[in-house]
C-alpha cells in the first residue's frame, strides 16, 4: 500500500495492523509523528516498510522483530530521535 507523500499527520494509524497480508507499506513524507505503533509488528508478511521523512520519536518497537519477511526498513532523514 502506497500512501506516501500525502498530507497525513499525527501517529501511524493502528488500523494498519489489521492488514496482515500486506507486503509493502510506504508512509514516507506524510508528516507523521510520535512513537511507532507496536501493532505494526503484526504485519508478518511485510517486506518493505518505508517511513522516511517523518517526525517519529522513541524506540523502534520490539514487535518489529516479528517482521521476519522484512527486506527494507527505510527511516532516512528527519527521524533524529528514533533509537535503533
Amino acid at each position: 500500500m502506497e500512501i506516501g507523500y500525502n498530507m497525513l499527520s499525527g501517529r501511524v494509524p493502528e488500523e494498519f495492523a489489521s492488514l496482515t497480508n500486506l507486503q509493502y507499506l510506504d508512509i514516507s513524507k506524510c508528516n507523521l509523528s510520535g512513537n511507532l505503533t507496536q501493532e505494526l509488528g503484526n504485519l508478518t508478511k511485510l517486506e518493505y516498510l518505508l517511513l522516511f521523512t517523518n517526525q517519529f520519536t522513541g524506540e523502534i518497537p520490539v514487535s518489529f522483530t516479528n517482521l521476519k519477511a522484512l527486506k527494507v526498513l527505510d527511516f532516512k532523514k528527519k527521524n533524529p530521535t528514533v533509537n535503533m
